[in-house]
């Protein structure tokens, strides 16, 4: 079982994952007692994330780029005029109806974010299967100029001129995480698949670059980088991701999941390490936003990293990164 703890105050840096103590002590509970039984099936699936390692990496370098790693409810509505309520959401039954549903809640969603607005996250994070659960809220402005986080119950912020997040950071796979880049991709899934296998080709640092894309697993993992580090996408565009992964031979479709917070959802998921470990990205069925994800071994298999060799048994959850919440906001300190 993963601990729960809250990370010291090292630096200002360090210090923007500092704990929420008030929502981490609500979701602790959920968690102590593991109600992680899938809906569908009748193994254990549990929400998706990357390897261990690999998100470990992603990890370190968002934060010492300021950038941020979060998962996300659906944003806030922005922009002067009222959006009508979107429809009412309907479980999915299958990957397709998802989709669908999606893509109808997406149509009539607003999704208009300003420069000078704040991107909210608070989110728990596990990246191994001995590291503690860290819960921690993070504060960034949109046009890069301020990231913001709570240290000791004060709300902390530091400018941060032509920060990476808004202002041509890549995240793996991607040229760019700026919202005018996201916005102006397509949200077909038959043209967006295209762009992420072209992306995926001319990614020299990928690692994935020499595998075949089509039939794969790049295109996922591609898909699953993006959620992982931006996660308060335009509802289009994620309506549209859902659609990639969807058509994707190498994604399965779970209509219903138990995540590592308790939480019901659906989920995408693929197997990786040569079939030792799966992957789950959990999408809510209530607003169709990215809940999180967590990666579980399929099967018992030894491993040897870094810092040793480990030993991991059927169903073990080795990384997680379940939402709290995020959206984007009107100045730091708020929450959606």
């Amino acid at each position: 079982m993963n601990d729960v703890d809250q990370l010291s105050a090292v630096s200002d840096l360090d210090a923007a994952r500092l704990v929420s103590e008030g929502a981490f002590a609500e979701l602790a509970g959920q968690i102590t007692a593991r109600p992680r039984r899938a809906m569908s099936g009748g193994r254990r699936r549990p929400a998706g994330l990357a390897t261990a390692a690999a998100a470990a990496a992603v990890t370190a370098a968002a934060l010492a780029a300021g950038a941020i790693l979060a998962a996300g409810h659906q944003p806030a509505r922005t922009g002067a005029n009222p959006v009508p309520p979107p429809p009412a959401a309907r479980p999915a039954a299958t990957a397709a109806q998802l989709v669908a549903y999606a893509t109808r809640q997406a149509a009539a969603e607003g999704f208009d974010p300003r420069p000078r607005q704040w991107l909210y996250t608070d989110i728990l994070t596990s990246l191994s299967a001995s590291s503690k659960a860290v819960s921690s809220q993070l504060w960034y402005r949109l046009d890069g100029a301020g990231i913001a986080y709570l240290r000791d119950g004060r709300l902390i912020t530091h400018g941060m001129a032509g920060g990476p997040f808004m202002r041509g950071m890549m995240t793996f796979d991607w040229p760019s995480v700026h919202y005018s880049y996201l916005e102006s991709l397509p949200t077909s899934p038959a043209r967006l698949t295209a762009v992420i296998k072209s992306n995926l080709r001319a990614d020299k640092d990928n690692p994935m670059r020499m595998n075949p894309v089509d039939g794969g697993l790049a295109v996922f993992k591609a898909v699953e980088a993006l959620e992982q580090d931006v996660v308060v996408l335009p509802p289009r565009l994620q309506a549209g991701l859902y659609g990639v992964l969807a058509r994707d031979p190498a994604v399965r479709f779970h209509p219903l999941v138990t995540d590592y917070g308790g939480r019901r959802g659906a989920a995408f998921s693929a197997s990786l390490d040569n079939g030792h470990t799966e992957d789950l990205i959990v999408v809510s069925t209530r607003t169709y936003a990215y809940m999180g994800g967590e990666e579980v071994a399929l099967r018992a298999f030894t491993q040897t990293l870094n810092d040793g060799t480990h030993h991991y048994r059927k169903d073990q959850v080795l990384a997680i990164n379940a939402v709290l919440n995020a959206g984007i906001v009107q100045r730091a300190g708020q929450r959606p």
